[in-house]
């Protein structure tokens, strides 16, 4: 896990990591995470491992961008978003471009990518994770991932969980 998180709090039901400050990343049951955590930790090394090589590469966002990006956006992440800010938001691979939060001046900076996206339609309550065109797949709150295209949702078009978006869309284009 990365260096925010110095604090793991376990009770019977739930987990949350926190830093010092008590400023908790998420929450989420224990059964939940133990699967959720496999299926990310699977889907972020085969990423790796198709991971492009370039001059410059892209860094891991921080906690600290993080919670820069949502106050910018005025909205909370969703926990799978973060995790990939977080564990794999430096892989290059294929030819979608998911959004960033590391570096202010990158067209695939998280604030820029949702500003544009609101700007011509794409409902506010949504998230933007990946810009094709003026087409946007956008995660909820809930964390389901759909696509967002000519100004209509594509319900046949929709993922549970970032995880499962990246492994059939994202490592595929």
């Amino acid at each position: 896990m990365g260096p925010f998180l110095l604090r793991l709090f376990t009770s019977y039901h739930h987990k949350a990591f926190c830093d010092l400050s008590n400023n908790c990343l998420y929450s989420r049951p224990i059964v939940y995470i133990a699967r959720s955590s496999q299926i990310m930790n699977d889907v972020i090394e085969q990423l790796q491992e198709m991971s492009e090589t370039v001059p410059v590469p892209l860094e891991l966002a921080t906690f600290e961008q993080i919670v820069e990006v949502e106050e910018e956006i005025l909205i909370p992440l969703p926990m799978e978003l973060k995790e990939y800010l977080l564990y794999a938001s430096d892989v290059i691979c294929g030819s979608l471009e998911p959004v960033t939060a590391s570096d202010p001046n990158s067209h695939t900076y998280l604030p820029e990518v949702a500003a544009y996206a609101w700007s011509i339609g794409l409902p506010r309550e949504f998230i933007p994770i990946c810009q094709q065109g003026d087409s946007f797949f956008f995660i909820s709150q809930e964390g389901q991932i759909q696509l967002w295209q000519d100004d209509e949702i594509y319900e046949d078009d929709s993922w549970e969980s970032f995880w499962d978006w990246a492994e059939d869309v994202w490592m595929r284009s």
